[in-house]
């Protein structure tokens, strides 16, 4: 009996806990409240647009004095003195070396007595042609005389002008033994020493100015195609705590070197704060046929690791991918499904999606 009873109140509960499960599963099934409507985005947009677009080439050199010279004689000599040393500051004018100039220097006085010689006899003859002059209007000399009177003042003046001519020569060749400085420097170098022979030509003291200094570097034929004299360039000094000058190119080869050569470039530095001998890097830039170009801000990733960048299209953000080009600017080159005039966001993008609505606002 006990038994019976216990059974029908596990069947009495059984069958509230499954008016219960039946009554609590419509209520599991009812339907989830919505997700809030998202907010439509408010970005910043600009314009892509094709330009012209500033392009970079680095090229590196070694600086040197704009005023240089490696001086030589130009007559052969035994060398008798040379007053300088490398590192010494000499002024314009200021003797470097001489060689033996006694040879020079007896050539020079020959001279100097045959115009003294020539002008004498000149002198003589023309003396003696006013006084015949005299005697001619008088009719006391012959016209014949006074024609070979005036041959020979002829004759004189002409020795004596040749002579004269001589004189110069030899005086200046005798200043060619005085070897000295041509601008205001310092000595950075020198090849001979004292009692040694000094041939023509032969390097005996290198001179560098102090009025400025230049860099002569070499870029490739389509670099040198873009630059012209007067054209700017930035110079840095790597191995001198990055000091920086700003460049002027004074001139651009026209010619490579040779087959596979580079072209030459020279370019003078402004206020360099770096001496003679630097190591130089020397930056060009100049104007690319014209590209399509976006505002910087608008890079997406803008390391290049999958750049791209949004465009608004009926009212909602586009994804483009893009590969950057050089930066001109405010402005990068851009390569990809990108138009000329459509619009690019260039802030609020920070989580965007693909796909989102967006409004255009006013910065």
């Amino acid at each position: 009996m006990g038994s019976w009873k216990a059974k029908q109140l596990a069947m009495a509960a059984l069958a509230v806990i499954g008016l219960s499960a039946a009554l609590l599963l419509p209520m599991g099934r009812a339907k989830e409240p919505s997700a809030p409507k998202r907010e439509t985005r408010r970005v910043l947009t600009g314009s892509a647009a094709y330009g012209p677009s500033l392009s970079r080439f680095r090229s590196h050199g070694r600086t040197r004095a704009s005023d240089r010279a490696g001086l030589a004689f130009t007559l052969p000599g035994r060398l008798m003195t040379r007053p300088v040393r490398v590192g010494d500051r000499v002024a314009a004018g200021q003797l470097l070396a001489r060689i033996d100039a006694h040879g020079y220097d007896h050539g020079a006085r020959a001279a100097e007595a045959t115009a003294r010689q020539a002008a004498a006899q000149l002198t003589l003859h023309e003396n003696d042609s006013a006084r015949l002059k005299v005697l001619g209007s008088a009719h006391a000399v012959s016209a014949d005389k006074l024609e070979r009177i005036g041959s020979a003042v002829d004759a004189a003046r002409a020795t004596r002008d040749a002579a004269d001519v001589q004189l110069r020569e030899a005086k200046r060749t005798l200043r060619e033994t005085e070897l000295r400085a041509p601008f205001a420097g310092t000595v950075v170098s020198v090849h001979l020493e004292p009692g040694e022979f000094a041939a023509p030509g032969q390097p005996i003291v290198v001179l560098s100015g102090g009025a400025g200094l230049e860099v002569e570097v070499d870029v490739p034929g389509r670099i040198a195609a873009q630059l012209r004299a007067s054209s700017t360039a930035h110079v840095r000094f790597p191995l001198d705590a990055d000091a920086e000058a700003s460049g002027r190119v004074v001139s651009v080869g026209q010619s490579a070197a040779g087959p596979g050569r580079l072209f030459p470039v020279l370019v003078a530095i402004a206020d360099a704060p770096v001496h003679p001998g630097s190591a130089a890097e020397v930056v060009f830039e100049y104007e690319r046929a014209s590209e399509l170009t976006v505002p910087a801000s608008a890079i997406v990733a803008p390391a290049g690791v999958a750049a791209s960048v949004f465009r608004v299209h009926a009212g909602r953000a586009e994804r483009v991918p893009v590969t950057l080009g050089t930066l001109s600017g405010t402005r990068v080159v851009v390569r990809g499904k990108l138009a000329a005039g459509e619009r690019v966001i260039t802030a609020g993008y920070t989580g965007l999606v693909d796909g989102e609505r967006v409004l255009e606002v006013a910065p």
